[in-house]
Parts: C-alpha cells; structure tokens; sequence
C-alpha cells in the first residue's frame, strides 16, 4: 500500500513541478494551473471509468465489459503483445478531453492559453495512463522488473476480477481512497 501513497505523491509532485519550472515562467498562469488542470482531468477520466462499469451509456459499457470480459478477462489477463479492445474505449474519454480544458478556462486567466495548457495536460495525462494500462496486459512490458509496476499490475488485475467496481485509476489513486476502495493482492 506504500507504493501506491508513494505513486500518489509522485504524481501530484510531477505536475507541481512541471508547472512552476515550466509553465509559470512561459505563460504567467499560476503555479498550481497544471496541477489543477491534472486533478480534473483525473475526476473526469475515472468519472467516465466509473460509468463504463454501469449500465448508464450503452454503447460505453457495452465497449468497456468487452475489454474486461472478452479481451482480458482474469484468466488472460496478460498477453504477449497489447490488443486493443474489440470496441473502441476510448471514444469515452473525449468528454474528459474537452470538458477540462472547459472546466479550467473557468478561472478567468488568458482563455486561450489556459485551454491549451489544461488540453496538454489532460492528454499528457490520458496517454501516460494508456501507456500504463497497455502494460498492465503485456507481459515482458518494460517496466515490468520494477517493483511499482509490479504493483500497479496487481491493483489493475484485481480491477479485472470479481464485480470489477473497485480500482479504478491505473496511477493516482487519491479519489480512489476518497470516494471508493483500492484493493491489493497477488495475481
């Protein structure tokens, strides 16, 4: 359970200084912008997981169980190269890739610049999950010999198993410890 503190921390950490190494300087928004822009984008993209798991949008959940009931269910779990999913996921997540650039124009700084700080940050942060995610289904991955990894790992297979409502984020769990549970075990 330290790992995924500890990966929480990180995460939050690389953002606040990306921002105030980076972006602050170029464009004067705030320092905590980048940060905050990750936060809702984070809210948005485990919001749309989330409903992916419910009977809410059709076509969503339909697309989703098929990645954790057809394509990797827990006896396949890992694989020896990625296969994306026979639905398309990720058409979902476009409501998170518009709505946080929306979201953080909301603050009142240069609309313009915020929209497009907020929509780097939001893809920066959807693709480094999606890296992640893939991983988590291949075996040899590259970070497959560190331990965080082997942890994420894990925490994502349990995410696969039994009711799958629970474990929803691939490497922030801060909502995941506020508003759900993170369950952890050997797979």
């Amino acid at each position: 359970m330290k790992i995924i503190y500890s990966l929480t921390i990180f995460h939050n950490l690389f953002y606040l200084i990306v921002n105030m190494a980076i972006i602050t300087p170029l464009t004067g928004l705030p320092w905590w912008f980048v940060l905050a822009s990750a936060h809702v984008a984070t809210v948005f993209a485990l919001t749309t997981h989330w409903m992916g798991h419910r009977k809410i949008i059709m076509w969503w959940y339909n697309a989703h169980m098929g990645h954790h009931v057809g394509d990797y269910p827990p006896s396949k779990f890992l694989t020896e190269g990625y296969t994306a999913a026979k639905k398309d996921n990720s058409k979902a997540y476009y409501l998170t890739i518009i709505l946080t650039p929306i979201t953080m124009c909301i603050f009142g700084y240069d609309q313009l610049l915020s929209f497009t700080v907020a929509i780097a940050t939001t893809l920066f942060l959807l693709g480094v999950a999606d890296f992640f995610h893939q991983g988590f289904h291949t075996r040899g991955f590259i970070l497959e010999n560190y331990q965080f990894f082997q942890h994420l790992r894990a925490v994502h297979y349990y995410h696969h198993y039994g009711s799958m409502k629970f474990n929803y984020a691939v490497g922030d769990f801060l909502y995941e410890y506020l508003f759900s549970e993170v369950k952890v075990g050997k797979y």
